[in-house]
């Protein structure tokens, strides 16, 4: 929907439902070995029957193995990885739905001048990700049956019998995201001057939330959210940099054949880890304490440009330094899931270097 009230606003507005299918990898990937962490036994001291505890003694005395290295911690089994069909769990796509409410400001007595303001809100339900093995554990437990409770292997004979052996752990559909925040962007082409040409532009993001929940309905539940913070391993969207503020600002001059550019790339401030204990995604690596985080402040880049069109040769020559200011990324302390412990997908790995390119139409 746009409507124009007047000359110099524009209102807007778009709904649209959403809908992704099960990806190849989600459906049939095959089975990987996930290393210990099989999930925490709701079966210790069970009392009666539970489909989730099949081969468990009932009288209330199953109690977790522990092993015979100090600090002597309980026996864990496995996590196994697995697509849907390749485990044998049902999946389905993902449904959701789009909100965008905004205007465009562009006076008519401001010529180059235009601004946009952008709410935006975006959810989706049976999100498809990993079920872990404590989740795959609690679902078949809290509902004595169902379709996960088959992914839960123990041993059958020996000390261990009655533990966990290992746990499948599926991609399904388990979760719902919401997202909303803001887009702005300010566009300003000045008028003609005797020493060039010059336009600005400033577009920026503010992430105001980014929950995901990944078991809604069960006891205990947690939705996490990621707004502000770098998802480390422990988390259900693992290794993002969900920064609220993102920005980009240019500023262009052209005179003739020349011309040159000056870009700003930010991404605000940040959190690995959570405070609140509960969340159990810390961002300490000994012993994984709960509450630990480590907040990081905020990265500005700096590029710059110049080139120069040989229009009788179609030939345009243009040379530039990246990251002029040689911003080095942060640790991010993620030595199982990150190369390097750095963040390679946000911040900048190369330093600052030079490039020149040469371009030329037929």
């Amino acid at each position: 929907l746009e409507y124009r009230p007047i000359e110099d606003l524009l209102l807007r507005g778009t709904v649209s439902s959403v809908f992704r299918a099960p990806t190849i990898s989600d459906l049939y990937q095959g089975v990987s070995f996930g290393g210990g962490g099989g999930g925490i036994d709701p079966c210790f001291g069970l009392v009666g029957a539970n489909a989730a505890c099949v081969g468990v003694p009932g009288d209330g005395t199953f109690a977790p193995v522990l092993d015979d290295v100090p600090p002597h911690r309980p026996i864990q089994g496995t996590a196994l990885f697995a697509g849907s069909v390749t485990a044998g769990s049902p999946i389905g796509p993902e449904q959701g739905r789009t909100f965008d409410w905004g205007f465009v400001y562009d006076p008519h007595w401001l010529p180059g001048f235009s601004w946009s303001v952008d709410l935006w809100r975006v959810y989706l339900n049976n999100e498809i990700g990993w079920i872990f093995p404590q989740q795959v554990l609690d679902i078949c437990y809290l509902n004595n049956g169902g379709p996960y409770c088959p992914l839960i292997r123990r041993y059958t004979h020996g000390e261990l019998q009655g533990q966990i052996q290992y746990v499948t752990a599926p991609r399904g559909n388990i979760g719902r995201v919401d997202v909303k925040g803001v887009d702005t962007a300010v566009h300003y082409r000045l008028p003609a001057t005797s020493v060039g040409n010059f336009a600005f532009s400033f577009d920026a993001t503010y992430l105001d939330r980014f929950t995901d929940d990944v078991t809604p309905g069960l006891p205990g539940d947690i939705p996490e959210e990621y707004a502000g913070h770098y998802t480390n391993g422990a988390s259900a969207i693992s290794g993002a940099n969900f920064s609220r503020w993102k920005a980009l600002a240019t500023l262009n001059w052209n005179l003739g054949a020349w011309s040159a550019a000056w870009t700003l790339h930010y991404y605000g401030k940040y959190t690995v880890g959570y405070a609140r204990e509960d969340y159990q995604a810390s961002a300490c690596q000994s012993n994984y304490p709960p509450g630990c985080e480590l907040k990081y402040g905020a990265s500005v880049y700096h590029d710059v440009t110049i080139g120069y069109a040989i229009e009788r040769l179609n030939t345009r020559i243009d040379v530039g330094i990246s990251n002029l200011s040689d911003k080095q990324p942060a640790l991010i302390y993620e030595n199982n899931t990150k190369n390097g412990n750095v963040d390679a997908n946000t911040f900048d790995t190369v330093g600052r270097f030079y490039w020149a390119r040469v371009t030329v139409k037929f």
